[in-house]
């Protein structure tokens, strides 16, 4: 038991340092696309993200918490942040991680 511990804590830190290293270098692609609000090309960037085999989904918001990007549902997709991970990025204003079970979920301002 303590073995398996100790490697889903280092499972954990490494797939948290690929999500902060992976955050990091978006938020300066992306400042543009969402300010001027170019869809099509944040929908390319998250196609291609979601394409990566440690990606499970891409969503992207405005400031307001309007969903303008959802990889898996369609080219304009309709919704708001809703979830209590989401919104605390958004009033924080910085990025978090949460592990929903095996997963890690990384939301960042931009």
């Amino acid at each position: 038991m303590v073995r398996f511990s100790r490697e889903r804590a280092i499972f954990q830190d490494k797939l948290e340092e690929r999500g902060a290293f992976l955050v990091s270098g978006l938020n300066d692609l992306l400042a543009n696309y969402i300010y001027l609000t170019r869809i099509d090309d944040l929908t390319d960037i998250a196609t291609v993200l979601g394409s990566q085999p440690d990606v499970a989904y891409v969503q992207i918001f405005n400031a307001n918490g309007r969903l303008l990007v959802d990889r898996d549902r369609g080219k304009y997709p309709v919704g708001l942040v809703v979830d209590e991970f989401g919104l605390g990025v958004l009033k924080s204003k910085q990025s978090k991680f949460q592990f929903n079970g095996n997963d890690l979920e990384v939301a960042s301002p931009i």
